[in-house]
């Protein structure tokens, strides 16, 4: 039986790709197209599980192009958030934004700790993950949270407590107040928060505006602009 002509031309980019003709952007994005249309999306795994970091990147470019349509290729994917290329954790966490559900409480928890990457671009992306994520995914990573034995409640479970109710007046008042904080990670948690609440109340992510945290600040003038702010 002769292949789909979609098949044909997918094999040949893909090819292409695995033999090294990566990071020009034509055959990445080209080859995108195919998996647009109806190229198998098993075929997508050649590229993530490659042990050549041009193609793992590649792939996950093109994985979260094509958003909620990457689910079947989930675990691949998760596999990725801890990567050592900086762009692969990128598109990982963006991946992971579009084809989450409520039951991967686990793979939430694990995007969270971006929070703490040593790279500003993979901080901003988590902060960007936590605006975005919805009530329910933010409750399933709050449900992987416990109270210490000494009755302390982790920043996590704090961070995701202002996220979750951002419009609360006394969440309001411990957004602007973790701003200004010495916590980093408080600091970003809070950050995130101030956009979820921005267009209920502005104040909080003024406060992030004018930051002396550059990562802070950075993020908070980036949501700004796309909320027309």
């Amino acid at each position: 039986m002769p292949l789909h002509k979609s098949q044909v031309r997918g094999d040949d980019l893909l090819f292409r790709l695995l033999q090294g003709d990566v990071g020009r952007g034509e055959l990445e994005n080209n080859l995108l197209r195919e998996f647009q249309k109806d190229y198998p999306l098993s075929k997508l795994r050649l590229l993530l599980n490659s042990t050549d970091d041009r193609m793992v990147a590649a792939g996950i470019w093109i994985a979260s192009e094509l958003g909620a349509k990457a689910r079947p290729l989930f675990a691949d994917i998760v596999r990725l958030i801890r990567h050592r290329l900086k762009q692969v954790r990128f598109f990982a966490l963006d991946c992971i934004a579009t084809c989450a559900t409520p039951q991967d409480g686990n793979v939430i928890s694990l995007c969270l700790d971006g929070l703490e990457d040593t790279e500003p671009a993979v901080i901003w992306k988590t902060m960007t993950f936590i605006v975005n994520a919805s009530p329910l995914l933010l409750r399933a990573a709050m449900a992987r949270e416990i109270t210490s034995e000494a009755g302390l409640v982790s920043t996590r479970a704090q961070g995701l407590a202002l996220a979750l109710d951002p419009s609360n007046p006394h969440n309001v008042a411990k957004i602007i107040s973790f701003l200004g904080g010495t916590d980093a990670l408080l600091r970003r948690y809070a950050a995130a928060a101030a956009v979820r609440v921005a267009q209920h109340d502005p104040r909080p992510l003024k406060n992030a505006l004018i930051s002396e945290d550059p990562i802070i600040r950075r993020f908070a003038t980036d949501m700004a602009v796309r909320a027309d702010m």
